[in-house]
């Protein structure tokens, strides 16, 4: 001022320190006074900006996802099992997006994860996984039926059938399968015996299957 020295001027400034602003440019206005009760003024923008994030409230649990005949799965959508709050934005203005994406086929236990969006721009994410569930039963193929010769007591000794049985299965391989037999290998037979074969799949589904032995009397 050409009167009053700097340190003597008076600052006001509107709206005051300490007042809440909504979002977007707000015009700041600075006034200065001098001892003589001359004033000058000058104006600006403030940019109120939104920088926090959502805070997610909950996240989706685990998820299974049945297996196809090709040991396949399709991720689901899963953004109505998310939510999320924000310091801006309501709840039904928060975008929720996903990867994988609504569709994706999938052969493996696979991560999803679930971000939020605020209208700012601001983003926050969670978490899970998409685990792969197979609930197809194998196909369990017997032998065909066949006789064995019984001894001088008229009865037989138990073959290992599960060696003769062949399969197959959407997810596991033949080899990876576990096969049982009842009555088990070494038992005493008499008569005609209807061996039940099951035959299971690495996630424990099971086929079953029956071959019948009949009894052959080669003794004179």
């Amino acid at each position: 001022d050409n009167c009053t020295p700097s340190g003597s001027l008076i600052y006001t400034q509107s709206p005051i320190i300490g007042t809440s602003l909504p979002l977007g440019l707000q015009p700041i206005t600075v006034t200065v006074e001098d001892a003589s009760g001359n004033t000058g003024i000058c104006v600006f923008n403030l940019t109120v900006e939104d920088q926090v994030n959502p805070t997610v409230t909950l996240c989706a649990p685990n998820q299974n996802v049945i297996v196809d005949n090709n040991c396949e799965g399709t991720i689901g959508n899963y953004t109505s099992l998310i939510s999320a709050t924000d310091n801006c934005s309501l709840p039904g203005n928060l975008i929720i997006t996903q990867s994988p994406i609504n569709g994706t086929v999938i052969s493996s236990d696979t991560l999803v994860v679930m971000t939020i969006t605020d209208e700012g721009g601001n983003s926050t994410s969670c978490q899970f996984t998409a685990l792969l569930s197979d609930t197809t039963q194998p196909i369990v193929i017997c032998p065909n039926d066949f006789s064995l010769a019984i001894n001088s007591s008229c009865e037989y000794t138990m073959v290992d059938v599960t060696s003769m049985v062949n399969g197959s299965d959407n997810c596991s391989a033949f080899a990876d399968m576990t096969i049982t037999q009842s009555p088990l290998v070494g038992s005493t037979q008499t008569g005609i015996t209807n061996v039940l074969i099951t035959l299971f799949d690495e996630q424990g589904n099971l086929s079953t299957c029956t071959t019948t032995i009949s009894p052959i009397d080669t003794t004179s």
